[in-house]
C-alpha cells in the first residue's frame, strides 16, 4: 500500500530557509553585542558582596554594613555599564569589596562575641577570643585601606580640578598643561619675569601632591636647523625645571625631555602655526608616580 502525500504541500523554497537562519544569526549577534565585558574586579566585588549576603552572621550582626557594601556595589556596576570607565570602575569595585570584608569581619565577631557569651569549655572561649580579635583587626585593616582608596580618589579630583583652572586637559598620557612660548624670548632658554609668576602657581599645586612627578617637555618650530632646534628645546625645558625647583619642588619629581621641531600642533608656514609649535608641555603622572603612556 503506498502513501500519497498530500497535494497542497508548499514547495521547498531553499531561500526562506536562508532567511530564517540569518535572521537567527543577527539575533545571536546582538545579543553578543549587547553583552557587557567582563571586569575582573567588579566580579571579584560581587562575589564578596554575595558571600556576606549569604552569611547568617553577617545578617544578625552586621545588617548596615552589608548594606553599604550592596549600594557601593550598584554604584560601580552602574558605572560600568553606563560609562565603561574601567579605571573608576576598578577604583569602586575595590571600595564594594572593602565594605563587604568589613562585613564580613563585623559577621565573624559577632558570632564570637555569641561564643563566648554563651560560656562553654575554657578553650572553646580562648578560641572565640581569638577569632573575635582577628575579625576586629581585619575590620580595621579593610576600613582603613577603604578610607584610603577614598582619598585617593578625592585628591586625585582635587588635583584635576586645580590643574584644570590653569588650563590643563585630560589625555591618554594623564592630564598635560601646555605652556606657549609666552615664557620665552624668541630664539632664547631663559624664562621670563612672567613666566616665572606663571610657574609660581604650578609649584603651588605641585607641593600639594607630593605622590605626583611631571615630565617637561619641550618643542620648537622648524625655524632653524634640526640640532639648534633640539638643544633649544631641551634647555627650554630644563629652564622650566629649575625655576620648579628653586621654588621648592624636589628635582627628583621633574624628568625633562626636548623635542625640538618633532611633534608639530600646527602647520610651521604661517606665523600663528610657528606660535603654537613652540611651546612646553607638562605631563602629570598618576597618584602612584607612574606617567599613563611612557612611550607617547
Amino acid at each position: 500500500m503506498s502513501t500519497r502525500l498530500p497535494s497542497s504541500l508548499p514547495p521547498y523554497r531553499p531561500q526562506r530557509l536562508w532567511a530564517v537562519l540569518a535572521g537567527v544569526a543577527t539575533l545571536t549577534l546582538a545579543a553578543c553585542q549587547t553583552t557587557p565585558p567582563r571586569n575582573a574586579e567588579l566580579e571579584q566585588a560581587r562575589q564578596l558582596v554575595q558571600t556576606a549576603s549569604t552569611s547568617p552572621d553577617v545578617a544578625a550582626g552586621a545588617p548596615l554594613e552589608l548594606e553599604r557594601a550592596r549600594r557601593r556595589l550598584q554604584t560601580a556596576e552602574k558605572n560600568w555599564a553606563d560609562e565603561r570607565d574601567e579605571r573608576e570602575t576598578r577604583h569602586l569595585a575595590y571600595l564594594a569589596a572593602q565594605q563587604a570584608q568589613v562585613a564580613l569581619n563585623v559577621g565573624a565577631q559577632y558570632a564570637a562575641d555569641r561564643v563566648v557569651a554563651g560560656g562553654g569549655t575554657a578553650r572553646a572561649q580562648a578560641e572565640a577570643e581569638a577569632q573575635a580579635q582577628r575579625a576586629r583587626q581585619a575590620e580595621a585593616q579593610a576600613r582603613s585601606a577603604g578610607a584610603s582608596a577614598q582619598s585617593a580618589s578625592e585628591r586625585a579630583r582635587l588635583l584635576e580640578q586645580a590643574l584644570r583652572e590653569m588650563a590643563a586637559k585630560p589625555t591618554d598620557r594623564g592630564m598635560v598643561m601646555v605652556l606657549q612660548d609666552v615664557l620665552f624670548d624668541v630664539g632664547r632658554a631663559e624664562l621670563r619675569e612672567g613666566g616665572k609668576a606663571r610657574l609660581e602657581k604650578l609649584a603651588q599645586v605641585m607641593s600639594q601632591f607630593p605622590e605626583r612627578k611631571i615630565i617637561v617637555e619641550g618643542y620648537t618650530d622648524s625655524t632653524g636647523s634640526d640640532a639648534s632646534n633640539q638643544s633649544l628645546s631641551e634647555r627650554r625645558a630644563d629652564s622650566v625645571k629649575q625655576a620648579l625647583v628653586g621654588m621648592g619642588i624636589p628635582a627628583e619629581r621633574i624628568e625633562t625631555k626636548g623635542f625640538g621641531e618633532a611633534r608639530p600642533v600646527a602647520n610651521n608656514k604661517t606665523p600663528a602655526g610657528r606660535q603654537q609649535n613652540r611651546r612646553v608641555e607638562l605631563v602629570f603622572s598618576q597618584e602612584d608616580g607612574r606617567f599613563a603612556n611612557p612611550n607617547r
